[in-house]
Parts: structure tokens; C-alpha cells; sequence
């Protein structure tokens, strides 16, 4: 079950629904341009760097992705964050 994520500002719940949209649709680099902006106010959120991370791998970037799992599993020692990590590195 995904972890909720914490209370945000307008701004961030609107790029964070035009990220979801943007997935769903397949823009990619718009998506990640949301995710960003969002990390940008909440840095310390394990649920956007998962986010982000899996966005990541769908492109390609492997190094990216790695990082922002290892930084959702700083942030969360989950099973979401430790099963992502591990999919990465593999």
C-alpha cells in the first residue's frame, strides 16, 4: 500500500496531480519537471523520491533512479523504498 503523502501547499498538489496525469499520458520529462518542483518543497518526502525514482527508470536513468531510491530509503525504511532500491540496482 503506498505510503500517504504529508500535507502540501496548492502549488505542490497541482504539479503533483499534472505529474500523475503527465505518467499517465506518457510525458515523461513534463512529469519530471512536476516531481521536481515538488521535491523542491517537500525534499524530504520517501513518496516523491519513489515517485521520481520509478520515473527514472522508465526513461532510462539508471544512476538517477538509484539515487532518489536510496534517498527514499534514508527517508523511510520501508518495504516500497527497499524493494524499489533493490530493482534499481538490479
Amino acid at each position: 500500500m503506498p505510503a500517504t503523502l504529508p500535507p502540501i501547499g496548492q502549488g505542490a498538489k497541482r504539479e503533483r496531480a499534472t505529474a500523475s496525469e503527465a505518467v499517465k499520458a506518457s510525458r515523461l520529462d513534463e512529469c519530471l519537471a512536476s516531481l521536481n518542483q515538488c521535491l523542491g518543497e517537500h525534499e524530504d518526502s520517501p513518496t516523491l523520491h519513489r515517485f521520481r525514482s520509478r520515473l527514472h527508470l522508465r526513461k532510462g536513468s539508471s544512476d538517477a533512479a538509484v539515487w532518489d531510491a536510496r534517498r527514499a530509503v534514508a527517508l523511510e525504511r520501508s518495504a516500497d523504498s527497499l524493494v524499489l532500491h533493490a530493482r534499481c540496482l538490479h
